[in-house]
């Protein structure tokens, strides 16, 4: 495997990395809503929102602008999906802060997660770690999250 082999992939499992760390935390909100635990439910969820809106946030300023001007129909859907990801968080933290949540709802949250996450690999991440070169890589990797 060359170094620009390695760089891109490093930045595709980092991101997907990010797509587990998502997954977890909602099951994290699922445990502790099933087990009575309000508070901890809360944090979870609150982190929860916190690190998705940071991944959404770090796609749509790196990657979406550069994938639109080759792919727009691509870039336009997976915008589309991350509005509809962030009115699900939104409705379901009113529901969390209500304590009126339902675990399906959550456990249907990462359902979808793990759908917009495939989608992405296949096809934003790939693409992104192909198109931009090693040094912008890098400085991505730098300031990505470490889980």
């Amino acid at each position: 495997m060359t170094d620009s082999t390695r760089g891109i992939e490093d930045l595709r499992s980092r991101l997907l990395d990010e797509h587990v760390h998502l997954a977890t935390l909602c099951q994290r909100v699922v445990a502790t809503f099933e087990e009575g635990d309000r508070e901890a439910c809360d944090a979870t969820f609150r982190e929860l929102e916190r690190s998705l809106e940071e991944h959404l946030t770090f796609e749509e300023r790196e990657l979406l602008p550069a994938l639109a001007h080759v792919n727009r129909p691509e870039a336009d859907a997976i915008l589309e999906e991350h509005r509809k990801i962030r009115s699900r968080i939104t409705d379901l933290g009113v529901h969390v802060d209500l304590h009126a949540a339902r675990a399906s709802a959550v456990k249907q949250l990462v359902l979808d997660l793990g759908t917009h996450a495939r989608r992405e690999g296949e096809i934003l991440y790939r693409w992104a770690g192909e198109a931009f070169d090693e040094p912008t890589r890098r400085n991505w990797m730098r300031s990505l999250r470490v889980w």
